[in-house]
């Protein structure tokens, strides 16, 4: 109609009325507006054979409608146990399984044989994780378990009824699974950059403001949250070690992990930093990729920040480092990975006391390649196999403002 009612009130009654149980009732008094459908969801499960009749009444201005309510109650040699499956709210795009051991078994004396299943509601949210391959034969007395999964794709109360096809009498065994989908729920954490400074050949501490903004219950599974950070290379060195560190022309990136302190509202988390000259007198400090390292969901808002440095040389004219001719470059050897000897190629732009480093995956140092004064150059050296096992290592050349690194592999 294209106008709407007023649902006063709504009860059922009737001599058979303990057989159907409602599971999703419209409440009353309530409003049903112009062309909205309302849905009652019964659950019959007979106590007796034959036919079984309720009622339901409902009341509107003016008017009382009677809607009868009927099943027959028939024997069966297949029973589950459990007619419905509610899956309770599961966040959209999340899952929730739900195993039924013996959750069907014959109860008859003789084999029955299950040849079909059918899922009434085409509803793709709902699945059998785990049935076997059909047609499947029980015998008297065995059981099969199953595992049900509920997949939410929106956010309403959703419905599906599973009919297991079989031979037996009281075909089909009828399931129905229920489940609701909610919004993602994310507890907040705000990660928050100081700004800091210092002058060259000193250190510097960078400190790593982390505060819980919500409380959704996800932080007591949450131990670390992994990020990165990237800033200019030839001004910071990072101290101690890293889970990653990659050096890409002048901008640097580490990887690494915070520990979660659960106990507190606020924390910090500090990264060490010994200052270089550097070819620039500001660096920008970029945290980016923070996310928990545990299985949890956590919104996570940054807040950069950047370093400055507070005195330089500039004698002699150009700084160390001038962008616009160029950088030091530090090649891939080759080849690459390599079992007898490899060749490593770099090109040095500035003069001064520069040194390549070996290390193993674990960052112990394998071999001082060289540490000495070189002018700016081209170079290029040798490594054999033979002074490493195999495995990969990461080779480290360090100029007197800039660090670069790369991967090598040796197999034998």
């Amino acid at each position: 109609k294209d106008f709407k009612f007023n649902i006063r009130s709504i009860r059922f009654f009737g001599g058979d009325l303990d057989d159907f149980q409602v599971i999703d009732e419209i409440k009353a008094p309530s409003v049903l507006e112009a062309n909205e459908l309302k849905t009652i969801s019964i659950r019959f499960e007979p106590t007796k054979m034959g036919l079984r009749q309720a009622f339901a009444e409902i009341i509107i201005p003016n008017d009382t409608i009677i809607v009868e309510i009927s099943g027959v109650g028939i024997s069966t040699e297949l029973r589950s146990n459990a007619n419905v499956i509610d899956f309770g709210k599961v966040e959209i795009d999340s899952y929730k399984d739900t195993t039924l051991v013996d959750f069907i078994t014959n109860i008859s004396n003789r084999p029955v044989v299950i040849d079909s299943v059918f899922f009434g509601g085409f509803n793709q949210s709902f699945k059998i994780m785990n049935l076997p391959e059909l047609p499947i034969t029980l015998n008297p007395n065995e059981k099969m378990s199953l595992t049900f999964r509920f997949i939410p794709y929106f956010v309403y109360r959703q419905n599906e009824v599973i009919s297991f096809q079989h031979n037996g009498l009281g075909s089909p065994l009828m399931v129905s699974l229920f489940g609701q989908g909610i919004g993602v729920i994310k507890d907040t954490v705000a990660i928050e950059l100081a700004d800091i400074s210092g002058k060259p050949g000193e250190s510097v501490t960078l400190p790593i403001k982390i505060s819980k903004m919500s409380q959704h219950g996800s932080f007591n599974r949450v131990k670390n949250i992994r990020a990165s950070l990237s800033f200019n290379s030839t001004l910071l060195e990072p101290i101690g070690s890293f889970l990653a560190d990659d050096i890409n022309k002048s901008l640097r990136t580490i990887e690494f992990d915070i520990p979660f302190d659960n106990s507190s509202e606020s924390f910090l988390h500090n990264i060490q930093f010994k200052i270089g000259s550097g070819n620039d007198t500001i660096s920008e400090l970029t945290l980016f990729g923070a996310r928990p390292v545990e299985d949890a969901k956590l919104k996570i808002n940054y807040k950069n920040s950047k370093f400055t440095l507070l005195s330089s040389c500039n004698e002699g004219g150009a700084r160390l480092f001038d962008p616009a001719a160029g950088g030091t470059i530090l090649f891939m050897n080759r080849p690459n990975p390599f079992s007898i000897s490899t060749t490593i190629d770099f090109e040095l732009i500035e003069t001064g006391n520069t040194k390549l480093s070996i290390f193993d995956i674990t960052g112990e140092l394998k071999k001082i390649v060289f540490n000495e004064w070189r002018s700016a150059g081209a170079y290029s050296l040798q490594i054999s196999a033979a002074e490493f096992s195999p495995g990969i290592y990461y080779y480290i050349l360090e100029t007197p403002t800039q660090k670069f690194m790369r991967t090598m592999q040796i197999i034998k």
